[in-house]
């Protein structure tokens, strides 16, 4: 009777640690459309900077709230950093929905941002990201939980093509496409 009784209780305890076991809120950017053009040839022409700030909605799976602590990240084009993101920290309650700014800076060299946009108008450009995600649950006792991704692919390569516009690029709208992928645990 106590062995059932103990097994029992560990299979209880170890189904309530696999249901409540902390996990990484999901970020969905709201709107993927970014005016390329606009932004590398302001980079180009003069301003060599360009600041923007990006829709995204947070769910948070878990059955209690959890704090981001920093949600930040990096912009990579051949092998050489031309930007940064970043979100302030924020509070999320337990499965819900939270919609919040993502600032993003774009700061290439003059040389980089050339390159940059002479691929944007070849058909050619795409870059990756690397993304932090910090996050602390209070109820847990400050249980903290970092995810970190490298090298999701931002490919703007297909989006523009000069023959089809006859040169006109005042009127290209480019959706940029993430590809994500889902930290793996081991």
């Amino acid at each position: 009777m106590k062995k059932v009784l103990a097994a029992s209780a560990a299979g209880a305890a170890t189904a309530l640690t696999v249901a409540y076991f902390p996990r990484p809120p999901q970020l969905n950017l709201c709107s993927t459309e970014v005016d390329w053009k606009y932004i590398l040839s302001g980079m180009v022409a003069a301003n060599m900077q360009a600041s923007f700030e990006i829709l995204v909605s947070v769910y948070n799976p878990n059955p209690y709230s959890v704090y981001l602590d920093d949600v930040s990240g990096s912009f990579i084009h051949d092998n050489m950093e031309f930007g940064t993101f970043s979100m302030d920290p924020t509070l999320i309650d337990s499965q819900a929905i939270t919609d919040d700014l993502v600032s993003v800076t774009f700061n290439p060299g003059e040389w980089e941002a050339f390159v940059m946009i002479t691929e944007y108008y070849a058909g050619a450009l795409n870059f990756t990201v690397d993304a932090h995600l910090g996050s602390t649950f209070p109820q847990l006792f400050n249980t903290s939980l970092d995810v970190s991704i490298d090298n999701i692919l931002i490919d703007v390569s297909g989006a523009t093509s000069a023959s089809s516009n006859e040169g006109n690029a005042e009127d290209i709208s480019v959706s940029a496409i993430m590809i994500t992928t889902d930290p793996v645990y081991y």
